[in-house]
């Protein structure tokens, strides 16, 4: 059962994913109108968490503390990486920012004495490969990606795996209604983060496009808006149920394969027969991962 809900995680950030880049092709007319969005997606997944905490936010110092840095590096996390996706490859992105798995996993072996067997190595290796593959460029393809996606995706590896760790950290001490209340103080804190960011680019972009209201907005703030908060919560409630080395490869891992899936089928990025054996090594991971 347990496996089934990471793999639900998994889906649910890689749909969180998809809305995103469904705003950034369809709706947004400026960086002001994608501030807005993000905010908005937070707001929800605010609500949400702050529901399930039944209204409440029994947090300590320590939690309220690393909820705050969470909601910090989840918004450096979005802004780096829907600046990649406009610059390169949405597969890409999604793959390598993900390889941020080893963050987690790290902790879990130093910090809590967790062992990995032959097969979850063997797993990594070929997670590992997997990323290493995503990254090639082919001929002909990719041609466009600009200079500065390298250190945005750098920075969107980085930052994603620090709410990683964080997630790791505080998942395994704090019991269910402390956990959502963790959550919703850290989208409290991207939405207020992202409202200041857009109010900030009004002065330079104008003010928002009212274009971007239709039905079309309402269905991609819900795929992100739930995405994440299904994807964060479900991984957050399985830390004390699987090991890292195990969670997060999981993960993270089918995330990548998942968005590189979609963003072939969606949005028409070219499959070439790396892209496609860098899919089916990361499949093989996530089921060496499992044994």
């Amino acid at each position: 059962m347990s496996i089934f809900l990471a793999l639900l995680s998994a889906g649910a950030h890689s749909v969180n994913q998809m809305g995103v880049r469904l705003y950034q092709t369809k709706l947004q007319r400026s960086v002001v109108d994608l501030r807005l969005f993000q905010a908005v997606v937070g707001l929800v997944a605010a609500l949400c968490y702050f529901l399930l905490a039944g209204c409440a936010l029994p947090l300590d110092g320590y939690g309220l503390l690393l909820a705050v840095l969470y909601g910090v590096g989840f918004v450096l996390t979005a802004v780096s990486v829907t600046a990649c996706y406009a610059c390169g490859p949405m597969s890409l992105t999604s793959v390598i920012s993900n390889a941020c798995v080893v963050m987690p996993i790290a902790v879990g072996c130093i910090w809590y004495d967790e062992v990995m067997s032959g097969t979850q190595i063997l797993g990594c290796i070929l997670l590992g490969l997997t990323f290493i593959l995503s990254a090639v460029k082919p001929r002909g393809v990719g041609t466009g990606t600009a200079l500065r996606w390298y250190p945005l995706v750098f920075l969107g590896f980085f930052c994603n795996g620090m709410c990683g760790v964080l997630i790791n950290i505080y998942g395994r001490v704090a019991p269910a209604s402390a956990q959502n209340a963790f959550l919703s103080v850290g989208y409290f804190v991207t939405t207020a983060l992202f409202l200041l960011m857009a109010l900030g680019l009004r002065k330079k972009h104008g003010p928002v496009d009212r274009g971007v209201f239709r039905p079309l907005t309402i269905v991609v703030i819900l795929m992100a808006s739930l995405g994440s908060f299904i994807g964060n919560g479900l991984l957050m409630s399985l830390n004390t149920a699987l090991p890292a080395s195990v969670l997060y490869p999981l993960v993270n891992g089918g995330i990548g394969v998942m968005v590189s899936i979609l963003s072939c089928v969606f949005f028409k990025e070219k499959m070439t027969w790396i892209r496609l054996l860098a899919i089916v090594l990361g499949i093989a991971s996530i089921v060496a991962l499992n044994l």
